[in-house]
């Protein structure tokens, strides 16, 4: 950079760096910003135990993290007051140019904050809403209408997908609709593309075999991923093919509660529990078909992921997942009603067991994912923001 240049500090918070796609874009788009002589310190909640953390990741990037341990996922009016006097304590000794906040949390405490301490230039980020699927309806309505006050506080709202701004749009009602913008996801796809297809290597470390059938879901165990409806289509599923197995990978609040529903429809050879595992390249490598039936997404990483690595995919249509699957050009849409959800599974591992269906994604397409979700594009849409809003390059 140019001598003159002044270097911009950005405090960046995240609610917290649980196992998941806004941790990872979230250190991707730290380490970037340093080659455009960005400043950053990261500050983050404190992840439960059955989410998972992902704070190696900054430690591997060499990224200033502070950890707020009383910033967590659930709503605790003691715990969050305490957490926003530690981020505007944090503010105060950093002094940043910029605060950028990302997820909900962080985006209400960090926004207040900053508002507080006069920073002039506030950004967010939303890795998706929490506005349905989440809470009732009267603490939904909440969430928007502290949403829609910050939007007046705020430099620029930052959606991952066109989808997403049409969302927010919509339901936040900003006073300028320009303060809404899209930057997609940033993430490091190199593994997933130079790993060829079929390896087996996971396969046969799980006892698998080739001619086994097996899908997976990579999400959290909670309620908005919905895989009480896939569980209960695995029992129908089963009776056709003998073959079939499903690898649930991840942790959460509900683990135990979907283990019971596996031990009741008699399901625990063909169901797996995994956990959070890091692999996950060899993972996607030799999966059949990746599922994900949410009720709610927002640009959901783990399809990006497997694209990238070549492995079919099928998911329901919500959130961003139309703008990741091309409106279906890369990938199957399911239904969201059960038995529909069942009848289209149905037909694909039918066309999988019958060797009709294609095993995987070209890799000119496999390049293209990766290309259009590069940490470098990123970055690079970042700093534009930043610098043509903040005026504080020179």
């Amino acid at each position: 950079m140019d001598n003159k240049t002044q270097k911009l500090r950005v405090l960046r918070i995240i609610s917290r760096m649980n196992v998941g796609g806004p941790s990872k874009h979230v250190t991707n788009l730290t380490s970037d910003l340093r080659k455009y002589g960005i400043e950053t310190l990261l500050l983050s909640g404190q992840p439960s135990k059955s989410e998972g953390e992902m704070f190696y990741l900054a430690k591997d990037k060499n990224i200033k993290l502070k950890i707020i341990p009383y910033m967590e996922r659930f709503v605790s009016p003691i715990k969050d007051l305490i957490s926003f006097f530690i981020i505007l304590k944090e503010i105060y000794i950093y002094k940043p140019d910029i605060v950028h906040t990302h997820t909900t949390k962080a985006g209400i405490l960090g926004r207040f904050a900053a508002l507080i301490c006069g920073v002039k230039h506030i950004y967010h980020t939303y890795h998706g809403h929490i506005f349905y699927g989440y809470f009732s309806k009267y603490i939904s309505c909440f969430i928007i209408a502290i949403e829609r006050l910050f939007s007046r506080f705020s430099t620029k709202l930052i959606a991952l997908s066109p989808n997403l701004t049409i969302e927010l749009k919509r339901i936040i009602k900003p006073v300028d609709y320009k303060k809404i913008v899209t930057v997609p996801l940033g993430l490091d796809l190199k593994k997933n593309l130079s790993t060829p297809r079929m390896l087996n290597r996971w396969r046969e470390t799980m006892g698998f075999s080739h001619k086994d059938i097996i899908i997976g879901i990579v999400a959290r165990l909670v309620p908005v991923k919905n895989h009480q409806m896939l569980i209960n289509s695995m029992s129908e599923l089963c009776k056709d093919f003998s073959n079939l197995h499903l690898a649930v990978i991840g942790n959460g609040e509900l683990e135990n509660q979907l283990k019971e529903q596996v031990n009741k429809l008699k399901l625990d050879s063909k169901i797996h529990f995994y956990g959070i595992l890091k692999n996950l390249n060899e993972v996607y490598s030799d999966l059949n078909l990746i599922v994900l039936c949410s009720k709610n997404e927002g640009t959901p990483v783990v399809l990006i992921e497997a694209l990238a690595s070549g492995c079919p995919v099928a998911s329901t249509n919500v959130g961003g997942v139309a703008e990741v699957l091309e409106n279906g050009k890369l990938g199957t849409f399911l239904s969201s009603n059960p038995n529909e959800f069942t009848k289209g599974l149905h037909n694909i591992i039918n066309d999988i067991a019958n060797n009709n269906f294609k095993e995987s994604l070209d890799y000119s397409e496999r390049k293209k994912i990766c290309n259009q979700y590069s940490v470098d594009k990123l970055g690079k849409n970042i700093y534009q923001l930043y610098t043509n809003n903040s005026k504080l390059l020179i």
